[in-house]
């Protein structure tokens, strides 16, 4: 949607009072902007009180009262629940495509690469060629499979979008994607000025495909060109978004790693982001913000959204309704080895700080097998098992009265305690729940550990129960009458889970993770790191974004967005004179993006301190040669006597 969706939206429902996808959708573009706390943005609040008022008097259809559950577990915090309400509407209505956005948009937030290829892949097969939205269908999955690196399945569907229907932003974003992976600089450049036209002024994409292109800028080293766009399109306009300040903090951390001064850039951005200090929507904004304030020097109000990215984490129950299964706690470096295969020759004991090697002494807790804690005293043979079914509800908060004893009572708080039940039916309240994820009175000296999070692919993977509406799971494919009159009607759909596993309809290889832990545990750690660099503390951001560069994807957002925490690992690494991590890391890099002059030259500085001065040689020659200027390679090659385009002209030399 091009504009203001938002305000657009706003219209359409003040025209009409009763028009509930309207108010909906307003909705879900405030909480999807990565700064707007559903609970709390005084907005969001009264359109989810509107729109319950409209369910409890029967003004709403089915998928009305559909987008209206999904909104308020959007808005409290349970975005799998969102989109496993989503995913059941559209089992029965694969045809719509406003569904089928608001649950892209919903596994970009959380960083779902394979169900931001698959959402829209159910339902492409029972879609027309000729359908009104068919390509919009390309061009969300031509987005999704280059999340997953299927880079020449992506440029087929998103071109195949671009040349039928030009002006989709998100299509041309997703090819944009593909040529900055592939090092394709010279075309996402190109692509990006013979397209400008559409998406320059009028999308909500404008100000990222600005930054886009100025992270193509950098990587061919045209420095002056990339702080020139910066300061016409990201300086100002970063005002408006919380992802657009992330962009603008993004752009600014990649120039300084490249030895870019940014000057008085960061102060700059303190106003914009302390709009969004204390939401605490989404880890990946929250790290953003942590950035800035290091950047700038604002230590006291670093210091206060640090404790407030710790106390909204131990203020929330540590599991998502229905929907969660894992409890960590600050591990010591064996539970390290054991959570990341990588931690034992990547992160080699002596180099960690004394607070990361000792294990807690007096804690109430002690580590077992897998990672994960058992309270001491408590009976039984076994480790706490990391898959736990919730039995009751609970999100922290006040409860807005407009959603008390509402249909929607499922998806709105219920209690203040909840019991868990375990794999071996031991029952025990949150009060005795192992060791919370950060500083807690329990253990003291939990603040000084890294947390680290266990992957999800080493837990056991068990039956949920979803608390989802009833779309009518019948034979003939029709809604029963009960569903389709009554909008109390939401029982349990246990399917939703058990086509094709936890993978299937919407549920991840990481879907058991609770926001909020994510929060506790990889997004503060990040945060943490990246402000342990800025501040000059090498060792201790290496420390702190090792362990958690395997779980970045929880955070949210894309690969290339949350590219900057690894650029910032190898840079710490490098300058805490941990040569051979360095090395491995920049390997890594050079490998899959061979194409990145900054990274082969960064790789050749590591190799001769390392004494391999052959490879370093190679590096830095192909830094040179197939990285650096080859925007102005490539136009010379394509012009050897001189007479260059204009639509070359920027890349002219001299």
């Amino acid at each position: 949607m091009t504009g203001d969706p938002a305000g657009k939206c706003a219209v359409a429902a003040s025209m009409e009072p009763g028009f509930a996808m309207a108010m909906a959708l307003e909705a879900f573009f405030i909480v999807m902007s990565g700064g707007a706390n559903g609970r709390t943005d005084e907005r969001v609040v009264s359109l989810r009180r509107r729109l319950q008022y409209l369910v409890d008097s029967h003004h709403c259809n089915f998928r009305e009262r559909s987008f209206v559950a999904a909104l308020h577990a959007w808005s409290d915090g349970r975005i799998r629940e969102a989109a496993a309400i989503l995913e059941g509407w559209l089992l029965e209505q694969p045809h719509d495509v406003l569904a089928v956005r608001v649950l892209h948009d919903t596994y970009y937030f959380l960083g779902d690469a394979e169900q931001l290829r698959d959402s829209p892949g159910r339902v492409m097969g029972g879609w027309d060629a000729q359908r009104p939205g068919y390509l919009k269908l390309c061009g969300m999955f031509a987005f999704g499979a280059q999340e997953c690196r299927q880079f020449a399945l992506a440029e087929e569907q998103g071109m195949r979008a671009l040349s039928e229907e030009m002006e989709d932003p998100w299509a041309l974003h997703a090819v944009v994607h593909v040529y900055e992976s592939l090092g394709r600089r010279y075309e996402g450049q190109r692509l990006l000025r013979t397209s400008r036209w559409f998406w320059d002024s009028a999308t909500l994409l404008n100000v990222h495909l600005h930054w886009h292109w100025g992270l193509m800028q950098l990587g061919d080293g045209q420095f002056e060109r990339a702080m020139g766009r910066y300061d016409e399109w990201l300086r100002e306009d970063s005002a408006t978004e919380a992802l657009n300040v992330c962009d603008a903090a993004s752009l600014l951390w990649r120039m300084e790693l490249l030895g870019i001064d940014a000057f008085d850039r960061w102060a700059e951005l303190v106003p914009l982001v302390r709009r969004f200090m204390g939401q605490h929507v989404m880890p990946y904004v929250d790290v953003h913000i942590a950035m800035v304030l290091a950047a700038a020097g604002e230590e006291s109000l670093l210091a206060d959204h640090l404790a407030s990215m710790r106390s909204a984490a131990l203020r929330s129950p540590l599991f998502e309704p229905a929907m969660s299964s894992t409890v960590t706690a600050p591990l010591g470096p064996e539970a390290m080895r054991q959570a990341d295969p990588a931690w034992g020759f990547l992160h080699r004991e002596e180099a960690l700080p004394e607070s990361a090697r000792a294990e807690p002494s007096g804690a109430p807790v002690a580590p077992c097998e897998g990672g994960l804690q058992r309270p001491r005293g408590r009976e039984g043979t076994g480790p706490l098992s990391p898959a736990v079914r919730v039995a009751d509800e609970h999100v922290a908060g006040p409860d807005p009265p407009s959603l008390r004893d509402s249909p929607f009572s499922a998806f709105a708080p219920a209690s203040e305690r909840r019991s868990v039940v375990l794999r071996s039916n031991e029952e025990f309240s949150l009060a005795d729940a192992p060791a919370l994820p950060l500083g807690s009175e329990m253990d003291p000296d939990a603040q000084d550990r890294p947390i680290i999070p266990v992957p999800m692919s080493t837990l056991p993977v068990l039956p949920l129960e979803v608390r989802v509406p009833d779309f009518g799971a019948v034979d003939d494919g029709t809604l029963p009458e009960d569903a389709a009159n009554d909008p109390g009607s939401l029982p349990t759909r246990p399917e939703l889970v058990s086509i094709g596993g936890v993978g299937g309809l919407g549920l991840g290889s990481h879907s058991l993770v609770d926001p909020r832990y994510v929060a506790a545990s990889v997004g503060l750690a990040v945060a943490e790191g990246m402000a342990a660099y800025r501040t000059g503390r090498s060792d201790e951001a290496v420390s702190r974004l090792l362990p958690a560069r395997s779980s970045l994807s929880i955070m949210g957002g894309s690969r290339a967005q949350r590219d900057v925490f690894s650029l910032t690992l190898e840079a710490a690494a490098t300058q805490s004179r941990r040569m051979l991590l360095a090395r491995a890391l920049l390997r890594e890099r050079a490998t899959n993006a061979p194409n990145d002059g900054h990274a082969m030259y960064h790789l050749s500085s590591v190799l001769f301190a390392t004494g391999d001065y052959r490879q370093a040689a190679q590096s830095r020659d192909r830094a040179l040669r197939f990285g650096l200027g080859q925007a102005r390679h490539m136009a010379r090659q394509a012009h050897p006597e001189g007479a260059m385009p204009k639509n070359l002209e920027p890349f002219r030399t001299g």
